[in-house]
């Protein structure tokens, strides 16, 4: 899975906007298909495609070993490590 963006244009403001949308690539018949999973917003609160890719590859984390999506900084995932610390080892990892 990947987020990947995508401009939109509101008829009522008349302005475009650039929009995100998590995706997940497959193949039929030796063709790669995109399916579009969820629109996630204008995600104003992450600063860098670095942190975007991370939110993508986060929420596979999340649907791939079955923790929910809605946490909070208290939230013990599986292995016992706390969300902060777990987006902390990502972004180093990622470096």
């Amino acid at each position: 899975m990947f987020v990947k963006p995508l401009t939109k244009y509101y008829k009522n403001t008349e302005e475009w906007y650039l929009v995100y949308q998590l995706s997940e690539i497959y193949r039929i018949d030796g063709y790669v298909r995109h399916r579009n999973i969820v629109v996630l917003d204008q995600l104003k609160e992450l600063n860098s495609a670095d942190e975007i890719k991370l939110l993508g590859k986060r929420i596979e984390e999340m649907i791939t070993y079955g923790t929910d999506i809605i946490l909070s900084e208290n939230t013990l995932l599986k292995g016992g490590q706390y969300l902060p610390d777990w987006y902390t080892f990502l972004v180093l990892k990622a470096l």
